[in-house]
């Protein structure tokens, strides 16, 4: 029997973090909008940061003595598994990658400064 690792990722907007506890003394009650802010003011994106939260957490998977760092899957829907696929492509020694209901286009998320020069999500033929 092949045994396996998970590691599951939560991103800063994603769950009950600490970070969103903490900005519940802003009036409008919307975490996630003052996160964005605060990352405009930093010079990024929030998904910038989610992704690089992922590209980090291979880098501690890989850490583990039990963890085999050639086979690792990385598997996401949505903006996340976007998240996921280019932190993928960054790091360039993940085997496989796993992308449920990808958004159509980078206008509808994620946001990264300056994708839409390069690239973006590419529609199925299917």
């Amino acid at each position: 029997m092949e045994k396996r690792a998970v590691l599951i990722v939560e991103t800063l907007d994603r769950g009950s973090r600490a970070l969103e506890q903490n900005l519940r003394s802003f009036s409008d009650d919307d975490p996630v909008h003052h996160m964005k802010r605060q990352a405009m003011v930093a010079g990024t994106t929030l998904e910038s940061m989610q992704l690089y939260e992922v590209l980090r957490s291979l880098e501690f998977l890989r850490s583990l003595p039990e963890v085999d760092s050639s086979r690792i899957t990385i598997a996401g829907k949505g903006e996340t598994g976007v998240n996921g696929l280019y932190a993928a492509l960054l790091d360039g020694k993940v085997e496989r990658i796993v992308l449920g209901t990808p958004p159509p286009s980078h206008r509808q998320g994620p946001t990264y400064l300056g994708i839409l020069r390069y690239t973006d999500i590419p529609r199925s033929s299917r």
